[in-house]
């Protein structure tokens, strides 16, 4: 059996066939392993600056995010990539809207395939593309008020195509219609 050695696995996700996939910070970013934990492959080594989110969606693709790097990749299960939001190295303006400065999750609608990040770090701001990573509105800004973020730093799309966000640094939970319209929120201790 081989040994893999990681450091601070940030996210993990699973595909179609059961197979893990581990983004971390370590030398290589991305390993994948079987449903029984047996070594597949890895890849990505030199590609991203600090791996920080990951996703797949119905068709096994993986959505990387790179929250130092700026960037969310959609990438073949073989590393290919299949496209990139955002600018790798280039941050946008300090809590200015534009997308990105330092995101953290991505969420995607099962449906039609939009994509919903929550730029957390240095953004207070949730952003919404299209299927081919088009986009299409950004709302938040920072806050406490409703709609508002202090680190937005993860996001889900519920069945009913409500919006999640964990705002981390406001203890709560932000709902969300797929516009951006505020629904509610739930008061949490510091919601990851």
């Amino acid at each position: 059996m081989k040994q893999v050695r990681f450091q601070e696995a940030t996210s993990v996700a699973t595909d179609s066939n059961d197979n893990v996939y581990v983004f971390n910070r370590g030398l290589f970013p991305l390993i994948i392993f079987d449903k029984d934990g047996n070594y597949i492959g890895h890849w990505g080594e030199g590609e991203f600056d600090r791996p920080h989110g990951i996703r797949v969606d119905d068709n096994d693709d993986l959505f990387l995010i790179d929250d130092i790097g700026h960037i969310v990749q959609k990438r073949s299960k073989e590393g290919e990539i299949i496209f990139t939001i955002g600018e790798r190295g280039k941050a946008a303006e300090w809590q200015g809207g534009d997308y990105f400065n330092r995101p953290t999750d991505v969420a995607i609608d099962r449906e039609t395939s939009d994509i919903f990040v929550s730029d957390g770090y240095g953004n207070s701001r949730v952003h919404k593309f299209n299927k081919d990573g088009e986009h299409i509105l950004s709302w938040g800004e920072p806050g406490s008020d409703p709609g508002k973020f202090s680190l937005p730093h993860n996001i889900a799309l519920t069945k009913d195509k409500k919006i999640i966000v964990a705002d981390r640094e406001n203890f709560r939970l932000q709902i969300f219609d797929c516009d951006g319209n505020f629904i509610d929120q739930w008061h949490v201790h510091h919601p990851m």
